[in-house]
């Protein structure tokens, strides 16, 4: 039997005009009313889709947008939280402004992350962890088929 895995990301935690800041696992934002309009907007393409099981974070921001999606679905599975799922911790840079983050670590730091994913300094990440979660939520997968 074949499956297919949807990952969604969250929506938007910043409205226009908002001042952005960098948030990750520490910074427990809910969507904003640009996101909540994402998620119902996503709620509305997988409404026909129906779904063995269903994954969030424990953020507000991703639980919110996976019961959006949820709530549009008959039969819909309860949401697992799973806390590998939390986002990466930023450390001194969390919930930091851009150009604050960038006087800190510079320009060419973010662009290595961005594009290479090198972490920078001081942030907490650890690709390894990431990658065996992974493939754990695979193997899980694939033992429920």
């Amino acid at each position: 039997m074949t499956s297919t895995l949807y990952i969604v990301r969250h929506g938007n935690t910043f409205d226009k005009g908002d001042v952005v800041t960098r948030v990750g696992g520490r910074t427990d934002l809910p969507l904003s009313t640009s996101g909540q309009a994402q998620a119902v907007t996503l709620a509305g393409h997988f409404a026909s889709i129906p779904f063995a099981t269903a994954r969030s974070g424990p953020l507000k921001r991703t639980r919110e947008t996976a019961t959006t999606i949820l709530s549009a679905q008959q039969n819909a599975p309860d949401l697992i939280t799973d806390l590998f799922l939390r986002e990466i911790d930023y450390g001194p840079d969390e919930n930091r402004p851009e150009d604050e983050v960038i006087a800190r670590i510079g320009k060419p730091a973010l662009e290595a992350w961005e594009s290479h994913s090198i972490v920078p300094p001081g942030w907490r990440v650890d690709p390894q962890a990431v990658i065996g979660n992974w493939q754990e939520v695979f193997s899980e997968l694939g033992e429920e088929q």
